[in-house]
């Protein structure tokens, strides 16, 4: 069984213990410069749905600690979307539960067994083409910055408005803009972008005259 480690954002965590997450990201280069191909969890999604099961729910990867379960698991274009509970009644549970609203655990872990990979001799990574899966954890420490728990959906759906910081971290990390671009967008909406990306021009030039003026008092300087 191997590991992959990846942020959680405790925001998706509510008062029942539902979480929503992406406990894999497509395309992505982590730390092990291991990069996980669209569609490497289909055929295990499969075999959990003829089965009637799902990957276990544990704490730290600790087979005698399970503190919930997994609901339902599906792939999209961005990754391994899945929607689990933490029991509450176990005491485990509610400690995890305790320590995620306090922002004292921050990532979680797919334990897997790899079926089928390529190696990029050029690049030097290896890509992961089908993945078996056992179970997903919430650990202390991530590694892979780019997976997200999705709550903005959820909450919409209860009539409620996100947070802008949770509005704004999906702008960064799934949709790609800066964070001059995210704040503009928060502020002005789709207008505002213009304004960021001539801000970014502006802070870009200012840095480049900043390194041409040091480098030329390093001349005056030495002479």
């Amino acid at each position: 069984m191997q590991y992959r480690e990846y942020d959680l954002d405790i925001k998706s965590v509510d008062e029942k213990g539902i979480i929503v997450c992406y406990a894999n990201t497509f395309n992505y280069v982590d730390k092990a410069n291991d990069e996980t191909i669209q569609g490497a969890f289909k055929k295990t999604i499969a075999e959990h749905t003829a089965k009637g099961t799902m990957p276990k729910m544990l704490f730290n990867h600790n087979r005698n600690e399970p503190i919930g379960k997994w609901i339902s698991m599906e792939e999209d274009e961005y990754g391994l979307k899945m929607t689990g509970q933490l029991i509450l009644e176990v005491q485990r549970a509610r400690e995890i539960y305790a320590l995620l609203k306090a922002d004292a655990i921050n990532g979680f872990s797919i334990g897997y067994t790899v079926k089928q990979q390529q190696y990029d001799r050029i690049n030097k990574i290896t890509k992961l083409l089908e993945v078996e899966l056992g179970e997903v954890s919430i650990v202390p420490f991530p590694c892979n910055d780019q997976s997200i728990l999705t709550s903005i959906k959820s909450i919409l759906e209860t009539g409620a408005i996100p947070q802008p910081s949770i509005i704004e971290k999906e702008l960064i990390s799934h949709f790609g803009l800066t964070k001059s671009q995210a704040l503009a967008f928060m502020s002005t909406g789709y207008k505002g972008l213009n304004t960021a990306e001539e801000y970014e021009a502006e802070k870009s030039i200012k840095e480049s005259q900043d390194v041409k003026l040091d480098q030329l008092l390093g001349l005056l300087k030495k002479s």
